[in-house]
């Protein structure tokens, strides 16, 4: 799913900025970024 709108948010935002490298290692950064939090958030979560 998250490769799926990695692709999407790529394809949205490329002609706006272009169609580069830096625009895609951007989106997956910002995926990965959100993954991270997401499980850093369920562990402080799960804290008793």
């Amino acid at each position: 799913m998250l490769r799926v709108l990695e692709i999407a948010a790529g394809r949205t935002i490329a002609p706006h900025v272009g169609n580069s490298l830096y625009s895609w290692t951007s989106v997956i950064g910002v995926g990965l970024a959100g993954l991270l939090c997401w499980q850093l958030a369920g562990r402080l979560a799960e804290r008793p």
